[in-house]
């Protein structure tokens, strides 16, 4: 559903990312662990902060800095 101004609803932006996470879990043969929202709210956060810093300098290596965010996560989220 959209916003009067063509956003989507914040549960369709997390929402999909929350799933993942969750599955990522269950695949590792893990819990469910907490709650999903806020890390897919972080996460979400992060890689359209990547993807805007590499479209405003094409010399940025997003590569390194998703490989950085995977790093960050995989303790906090998988552990």
């Amino acid at each position: 559903m959209l916003l009067e101004h063509g956003r989507p609803e914040p549960e369709a932006r997390w929402g999909p990312l929350a799933e993942i996470l969750h599955g990522a879990r269950e695949a590792r043969g893990l819990g469910p662990g907490p709650d999903t929202r806020t890390p897919a709210i972080i996460v979400g956060g992060a890689i359209d902060g990547i993807v805007d810093e590499r479209l405003h300098d094409p010399g940025y290596d997003a590569e390194a800095a998703a490989g950085s965010l995977v790093a960050m996560l995989e303790p906090a989220l998988f552990a």
